[in-house]
């Protein structure tokens, strides 16, 4: 929370997950939505130093932020949460019953420090190469290639974010979990995977497996953060990542209905994929291990891959980026959805340019919806009230089949329903009732593209099913006005625009 959430972040996990919570719900199941406020992350506190604010008072306001656009998108969450009391204590009781039982091991190392302050460098406070794709990152991951680093791995580290000029080393001591123990079961969980988590991360799983793993961090020397907690430890505070794997799972267990009793899936950007695919699942191994009582492993990582904004990557620290909130100035939340659902970069970078995406909207929303509301009112100027049955015509069968193919958690994409429902509406405008054998079977399939749609574009959804009720009858006059309001909400442009 060093900031609100721009489309980037809005057209990776944000929507995506409840695109899938609302699909898992159509379907007949149990799907609730968490997520948190990661206020101890490092990054809240450089962007705080860039700021010249309080730490504090820039997580409170992103978090703020964050939930106004998380509203503003439609995305429905059971729990926001703020890390709090029973987040720190979840924490805390967990990595000491590990440091208890002898799992967590201190080690004793030179680490780079602030030559002013004496700050520990480390993750945001440190920016280097990475050495395995060269590219500029920060200590911890790097974001471009998604594999892990150490200050002691880093390539021409530079100068310290901090207050300062220059950059010293000392002797630092930090708690640790060693990896390599825990490298069969590892295997066994990454395999259990293929064919079914997306390949990129698998691809990582591969790579880091075919090389010593490296020990995690579990602390280090920091203002900023959650403090240990332990007897000889004063000034330490958890590594945020591998807090973050308890503080999800105890979240879960605290929040959702049924607890842990489920499936977890997780959505995050590709960049994290090492924290959630190595560090956390190890740290589940670690605590199952002694027997802890609150653990649960990942069943479902869905990845996202960048997103660029007119060729370049979004980025908060150069003020090249879009505020979802900003976006709806041009259209609402429904068309929003839509288009960074289907041009989202879901398997592969994107780019974002809003000149295209207001085209596309047009082309694939508003255009074919203006066609059918042509259509309707020249039913209505008929009848303004039709009997609907449950019917749909056999020749749909085969694309509703491939929109639950992609509905399965095993195969979920957002990307693919939203295709699946642009070809169904653009199908429906260019038929017309002659192609579906009349009247009620064409209002018939317009509440079906409603019912399939609903998870991509809720509120347009909603308003379509609210025309037709429980005895089938539907007011096509209301439909109509439904259906209008929907292409003249915002500045959706009535003609295409030039590339």
């Amino acid at each position: 929370p060093n900031g609100d959430l721009h489309v980037g972040h809005l057209a990776g996990p944000y929507i995506a997950a409840d695109v899938f919570r609302r699909v898992q719900l159509c379907a007949g199941d149990t799907a609730e939505y968490i997520c948190y406020g990661d206020d101890n992350q490092s990054y809240v506190e450089t962007t705080a130093q860039r700021l010249d604010v309080n730490p504090d008072h820039l997580a409170s306001c992103g978090n703020a932020d964050i939930k106004k656009t998380l509203q503003a998108f439609d995305i429905d969450m059971l729990d926001y949460g703020i890390p709090g009391e029973a987040h720190n204590d979840a924490v805390r009781k967990g990595f000491h019953a590990l440091y208890r039982q002898g799992l967590l091991r201190e080690v004793e190392k030179l680490e780079p420090c602030d030559s002013v302050t004496g700050a520990m460098l480390f993750e945001s406070y440190l920016t280097g190469n990475c050495p395995h794709c060269l590219c500029t990152t920060k200590c911890g991951i790097c974001e471009s290639c998604g594999h892990p680093n150490k200050s002691d791995t880093l390539l021409i580290p530079a100068e310290p974010e901090k207050k300062s000029t220059k950059q010293a080393m000392r002797m630092e001591k930090k708690l640790v979990l060693a990896v390599e123990p825990y490298r069969d079961q590892l295997v066994a969980f990454i395999d259990s995977k293929r064919g079914v988590w997306r390949p990129h991360i698998l691809e990582l799983a591969d790579q880091l497996l075919s090389e010593p793993l490296v020990d995690i961090d579990i602390t280090f020397r920091s203002e900023w953060g959650l403090d240990v907690g332990l007897e000889g430890w004063d000034g330490h505070v958890f590594n945020v990542w591998a807090e973050m794997g308890l503080g999800l799972v105890a979240q879960a267990d605290h929040e959702c209905t049924n607890g842990l009793d489920g499936s977890l899936v997780q959505f995050l950007g590709y960049d994290n994929s090492y924290f959630f695919l190595i560090m956390h699942p190890v740290l589940n191994f670690a605590l199952e291990s002694i027997s802890y009582p609150v653990t649960k492993l990942v069943t479902h990582i869905y990845t996202n891959e960048f997103y660029n904004l007119d060729g370049r990557k979004f980025s908060t620290s150069q003020g090249h980026l879009i505020w979802g909130r900003d976006l709806l100035q041009h259209m609402n939340s429904d068309q929003a959805r839509y288009y960074l659902m289907k041009y989202g970069p879901e398997l592969a970078s994107s780019n974002f340019v809003l000149e295209s995406a207001l085209l596309e909207i047009h082309n694939e929303l508003s255009e074919p919806i203006t066609s059918i509301c042509s259509e309707l009112s020249s039913l209505s100027a008929k009848s303004d009230n039709f009997i609907v049955d449950d019917s749909v015509p056999a020749h749909l069968a085969p694309l509703v089949r491939r929109y639950h193919y992609y509905s399965d958690p095993l195969r979920f994409s957002a990307a693919s329903l939203a295709q699946i429902v642009g070809e169904l509406l653009a199908y429906i405008a260019q038929s017309g009732p002659r192609v579906f054998g009349g009247t009620q079977e064409y209002l018939a399939v317009i509440r079906l593209w409603a019912e399939l749609a609903g998870p991509i574009t809720p509120r347009l959804s909603a308003l379509i099913l609210s025309c037709y009720d429980k005895e089938s009858e539907i007011d096509v006059s209301q439909l109509v006005e439904a259906l209008h309001k929907s292409v003249m909400s915002k500045s959706v442009p009535t003609a295409p625009l030039a590339t």
